[in-house]
């Protein structure tokens, strides 16, 4: 007996159609990683000669002036360090009009690991540099910015439109941003494909799990975590293989070609149809996927469009439900919500700042291939491999008691912090395999704590507030994760073992913030804010 659309997806089990889904929703996440964490690569932090022009008057300012640039006169034609605030970057000469400092007027980049960069072409050096932090901190920005709109998009317009429009757009602006000579039209476009990356990534999820089978939802749902990790291990190599920055993202997004072919054959979601009242549209995604997997609905086509009819939306709910002021009105209520009483508030400001510690490390650690090794493409490779390690986190965390839950987030930050701040504070940075080695303990640890995160926070918000508790912490995260380039850039270049102990002490806060949190031991997962407090 079908008595809901979960018993008809069950009914239809998991198949040819099932499997084609997941496999072009999971392709999503090769689409993004040479863009999301291409900076090591494309844009990495590189030593330079200053080079001087006696001709060039601009050059010269007068010594009693700091400028902007630094006061060190000890520049040699050695590679020099890369600086943020132009340390480095000017001499004091002695001219006919007395002393002045003289600017660099051109440089030369140290070529021994990339042949060329975005860094070296565009010059992101001595006063430049925050350029370098923008190209990837704009990108998060447009994550930032997708994560909401996404959802309004997928129910306004369904989840394959928005699916196709997105990953159109996203390929053609990652294969011409390749080729493009001006600086600042390639960091907008990068922040408009940031919008398109979260439109991506949210919506194919979403699409992933409305198609499958009741009980195969979350191992998809896991699943798809994997492709990530396995695109990094080939983003490190290919990046090993392709030396400039404009042939590499080029062969990084031509695979994005691929993904045309799969989007022309994607089908929309049934459960979304069935929603919106497109009954007969439904009806004829079922049967293909029927027809797919091999399986006959035993149900006559009018008893099926009654079952849908009892879960559809009427029309004047969806126009209220699906209207882009209905929804911010509802998202400023929502957060709102969140801080109104007094045990809700704390559980909301501890889990943000847990979100937003957990993304800005995991983003530090992603990007510090060059910072913390010799061989920034081994690094990036390894990376990905550390990724998996948070399944068994899940199998832990699921099978513990909750009462340890708790203590297994609040561990999993503090192993990350341990090997973080020991990379820097102890352990001598010319043994590359030892601080290599720690990089990747703390970013093993560090994801399964951000993913025990998530399950955690899902069972300290009550239902009646849930989606929107999660909700604001993805929107922290993602401010982590624009605050992490700047820490890495910024403190990084003053003081070389700043950011490690920033982000040790970060995962320390999360640890921290993570106690003042309840057990959820032995108790239900509470249903309303009322309940809670």
């Amino acid at each position: 007996m079908l008595d809901s659309f979960d018993d008809v997806l069950t009914h239809l089990g998991t198949g040819k159609w099932n499997i084609f889904h997941f496999i072009a929703c999971a392709y999503g996440n090769i689409l993004v990683t040479p863009h999301t964490l291409g900076r090591p690569f494309l844009a990495p932090k590189l030593d330079f000669t200053c080079l001087y022009d006696d001709n060039d008057n601009t050059t010269f300012i007068p010594a009693a002036s700091s400028g902007f640039w630094s006061t060190n006169d000890n520049a040699t034609n050695d590679f020099l360090t890369n600086s943020t605030n132009g340390e480095e970057c000017r001499r004091l000469v002695e001219t006919e009009n007395g002393m002045m400092w003289q600017r660099c007027s051109h440089w030369h980049f140290d070529n021994t690991t990339f042949t060329s960069t975005i860094t070296s072409e565009f010059e992101l050096v001595c006063g430049r540099e925050h350029l370098r932090t923008t190209y990837q901190s704009l990108y998060q920005l447009g994550c930032l910015i997708g994560s909401p709109l996404s959802g309004f998009l997928a129910d306004r317009y369904g989840r394959r439109s928005m699916i196709r429009v997105s990953s159109v757009l996203y390929i053609i602006m990652a294969l011409g941003t390749a080729w493009l000579t001006d600086l600042n039209a390639l960091i907008g476009i990068r922040f408009i494909m940031g919008i398109c990356h979260a439109v991506i990534l949210i919506i194919t999820y979403i699409l992933a799990v409305e198609v499958a089978e009741p009980r195969r939802r979350a191992a998809l749902g896991l699943s798809i975590y994997l492709v990530w990790a396995a695109s990094l291990i080939a983003w490190g190599g290919l990046g090993y293989l392709l030396r400039e920055w404009r042939l590499l993202q080029f062969v990084g997004s031509i695979p994005g070609l691929l993904f045309l072919p799969m989007l022309w054959l994607l089908d929309e979601s049934p459960r979304w149809l069935m929603v919106t009242g497109r009954h007969r549209e439904a009806l004829v995604v079922l049967r293909k996927a029927a027809r797919w997997n091999n399986v006959h609905i035993q149900l006559p086509e009018e008893e099926l469009i009654e079952l849908m009819t009892k879960e559809t939306v009427n029309k004047e709910n969806q126009e209220s439900i699906f209207s882009l002021k209905t929804r911010i009105t509802s998202y400023l209520n929502e957060v709102l919500v969140l801080v109104k009483t007094p045990y809700l508030r704390k559980i909301t400001f501890c889990t943000n700042i847990n979100f937003c510690m957990g993304s800005m490390v995991y983003f530090g650690l992603s990007l510090s291939g060059s910072t913390l090794s010799h061989n920034p493409f081994v690094y990036m490779a390894l990376s990905g491999l550390m990724e998996p390690f948070h399944e068994l986190t899940i199998i832990i965390y699921s099978l513990t008691d909750s009462s340890f839950h708790p203590p297994i987030n609040s561990l999993t930050h503090l192993f990350t912090d341990l090997p973080v701040l020991y990379v820097n504070g102890v352990c001598p940075s010319d043994v590359d395999w030892a601080v290599m080695t720690l990089a990747m303990l703390g970013k093993m640890t560090n994801t399964a704590a951000f993913l025990v995160a998530f399950f955690y926070a899902s069972e300290l918000f009550p239902t009646e507030v849930r989606s929107r508790g999660i909700g604001t912490c993805s929107t922290s995260s993602r401010i982590g994760s624009i605050i992490a380039p700047y820490i890495l850039d910024l403190v990084g270049t003053s003081h070389s073992w700043a950011p490690s102990l920033v982000f040790g002490v970060a995962s320390v806060l999360a640890a921290g913030v993570t106690q003042l949190l309840p057990e959820t031991s032995g108790a239900a997962m509470p249903e309303t804010v009322a309940d809670l407090e």
